[in-house]
This record gives structure tokens, sequence and C-alpha cells, in this order.
């Protein structure tokens, strides 16, 4: 019995950490040789444009943990080395990618879910672009979501059903987002709370 209550604490505190510690996207970059590859990865917003740019380590490895929603790209290598493109980069919450580059060929590795209920995503901000790490949701039942370290909310909204969310975070005015799921849509919203002013 101890044993058992000593694995699921310890099982509670990994899981709580890799909540904490969560990043979006992995690569690894090896040779045809499956040798690590020292190289640069840059990353491409929506629009076209670079936004990170990360070194691979020793184990050929680099992480992009925090991006906007849409559809982004990671552009691997070098002219002299050549590159390689992935497509399709977009930032899910909760659910680590890991792609593996082997240059000049790529092998993608993704993981897909089907969801049982509509997602919400939503990054909460100051109007300075500060991520408020202290921002929650409430329902109007009173359920509650806490964002992670990068102002980050993961909601499920049940399929048929819609809610007001109020956006709170504390010094901030609290706004109220309206969400529904009709047939197992994503929704993503980026919010910008207001300082309240201190009479």
């Amino acid at each position: 019995m101890l044993v058992r209550l000593a694995t699921l604490f310890a099982f509670a505190a990994s899981t709580l950490l890799a909540a904490d510690d969560f990043c979006a996207v992995r690569i690894t970059v090896v040779d045809e040789d499956r040798s690590p590859v020292g190289t640069r990865a840059v990353l491409i917003d929506p629009d076209g444009h670079a936004i990170d740019s990360v070194e691979t380590d020793i184990k050929g490895e680099a992480s992009f943990c925090d991006f906007g929603f849409g559809r982004h790209a990671i552009k691997v290598g070098d002219e002299g080395r050549g590159s390689v493109t992935l497509n399709d980069i977009y930032f899910v919450y909760g659910i680590p990618q890991h792609r593996t580059v082997v240059l000049p060929s790529t092998h993608d590795v993704t993981f897909t879910s089907i969801p049982t209920s509509c997602l919400v995503y939503v990054r909460v901000s100051s109007e300075t672009g500060r991520k408020l790490t202290d921002a929650e949701a409430t329902t109007r039942s009173g359920k509650r979501w806490y964002a992670d370290r990068y102002g980050r909310l993961e909601i499920w909204v049940l399929r048929g059903s819609e809610d007001d969310l109020t956006i709170s975070a504390p010094e901030y005015a609290t706004t109220v987002m309206h969400v529904a799921c009709h047939d197992f849509e994503r929704t993503e919203r980026e919010l910008k709370l207001k300082r309240q002013r201190s009479e």
C-alpha cells in the first residue's frame, strides 16, 4: 500500500513539473549516419517572419517552448550544408511535438489526438505584452483554470454546450469571453487585460 501511494505521489509530482516546463516543439537534427548535427533552427511565423532562432546542442536537439497561434514553420540548416523547412507547425498546449530532421532529407514524427470536446486556447497578457502567469478563467458554475508561466490557458468545453468565461489576473480588469462548442471545433484567442487604476 505504501509503495502504491509513493508511486502515485511521484507520478503527480512529475505531471505538475511537466506542465510547468512544457515545451511545444523539440527537434533533433542528425546526418545520414544518424550522428547529431550542430546547426541553427529558425522559427517562422504565419506571416513569414523569423521570430526565434536557436542552436542545436551536443545531442543535435533544439526546442521552441512558446509561440503564437497559427501555422508556423521551422527552417533547419544553412546554405553550406543545406536546409530543410518543416511546415505545418502549430502550438498545441499539453501535447509536446517532436520532429527529427535528417540533413539533407527529413523524417517527421507527429502526434495527433481525437478530441472528445472543444478545446479553447487562450493567451493572456497585459497591454504592454507581459505574459500574465497568474491569470485564471472561471466558468459560470465556478470551475477554474489557471495559466502556466507563459500566460496560457487550456480550457475544454463539452460538445453542444456554451459558457461565459471570466478571465482575470491580480491588479488587472476582468473580461468575459463567450465560448461555445458545436462540433469539436478549436478556438484560439489572445486577450490583453487592462491594468486597474488605483483609487
